[in-house]
């Protein structure tokens, strides 16, 4: 029997999670060992279980949901695919707008600024907003994931799937464009707070 750590910090949990993923290990087994050396309070497996999702939206709805598949690597190259998706997105379901121009904010999360999706993201026309890293200014977690995350139950990846896309698609516009407002107000209050978080 191990000795239990207790209170490990979030990033060793997370750094553990990452080893024995890469050895392929199952969630449940992964979890069960985590709870064997920190407890079995320490994480629920669900955590163990992550699923990526990368979601577009605009003022009136989603334009784009892509789930990444379990343990892919997220690089430039396996990102790149997300815009392109993205754009034939814009194409099909807001005609005439990829011609008025795009001004896309993503944060700066490495395969977001890779020279590669640069070029990408360029070679498109798109204009790219990335504010320095801050909760405040990603309006996916200050405004979707927040209210998202009190709607998902599923207990396995494909019900969390169907859960998110369904809750993301039964939003109405005015959902969506109170996050595009509220991130106007969010980027003056950070602006004049000279960068420190908004919301402590």
């Amino acid at each position: 029997m191990f000795k239990i750590i207790e209170s490990p910090a979030p990033c060793e949990v997370r750094s553990v999670i990452r080893f024995l993923s890469a050895k392929n290990l199952s969630a449940a087994d992964i979890h069960r060992q985590i709870c064997e050396v920190y407890g079995a309070t320490a994480m629920c497996e669900g955590k163990v279980r992550k699923i990526i999702a990368s979601v577009f939206w605009d003022r009136h709805d989603v334009l784009s949901v892509d789930f990444m598949q379990r343990r892919t690597t997220i690089n430039a190259v396996a990102y790149g695919q997300i815009p392109r998706k993205l754009r034939r997105a814009i194409q099909n379901k807001r005609r005439g707008m990829l011609t008025e121009g795009i001004l896309l904010l993503h944060d700066n999360a490495r395969p977001h600024t890779a020279a590669q999706t640069r070029a990408l993201l360029n070679s498109f026309g798109w204009e790219v907003l990335e504010p320095p890293f801050s909760p405040d200014l990603a309006s996916s977690d200050f405004h979707l994931f927040r209210h998202l995350k009190h709607h998902l139950g599923g207990n396995d990846d494909e019900d969390v799937k169907t859960a998110v896309t369904s809750w993301l698609l039964e939003q109405a516009a005015s959902f969506y464009e109170e996050g595009i407002q509220n991130l106007v107000l969010r980027s003056d209050n950070c602006l004049n707070k000279l960068g420190r978080f908004v919301e402590k």
